[in-house]
């Protein structure tokens, strides 16, 4: 049999093409024994969105707490700091951030069809016709 690289263990291969039934346990030379048919791949899990979704709703309820931090004179002043820190970066962004637009299909309403380039508007075709 010749080494498949393919990123699988050289174990899991064997199981593959040992001949067993679907489901069917194949021994292994380290003396366990796995499953034939490949791993579950289980499901994928939350959606990013959902978990961002539910990270910014914690953040909103949290955001007087920050402020609290950061306009009280008693507080250390690294802790000001690193609640003033904390609500500029959140509040303004950062010059890098990526501010991309999704655009859902089903939401688009209409369109505005443009002449192309170097075609003369409408009005000014009418006042030539006439």
């Amino acid at each position: 049999m010749s080494k498949r690289v393919t990123g699988q263990s050289e174990t899991t291969v064997n199981a593959r093409l040992s001949g067993a039934p679907v489901g069917g346990l194949v021994p292994m030379p380290h003396g366990g024994a796995l499953r034939n048919g490949g791993p579950n791949r289980g499901g994928p899990g939350r959606p990013k969105d959902a978990l961002r979704a539910t990270m910014r709703d914690s953040l909103e309820a949290l955001l007087p707490v920050a402020v609290a931090i950061a306009c009280d004179e008693t507080a250390a002043a690294c802790d000001r700091l690193r609640s003033i820190e904390f609500l500029a970066r959140y509040g303004l962004g950062s010059a890098d951030s990526d501010r991309t637009v999704e655009v859902d299909a089903r939401r688009i309403t209409g369109v505005i069809m443009m002449p192309p380039e170097g075609a003369s508007a409408p009005a000014e075709r009418r006042s030539t016709e006439m």
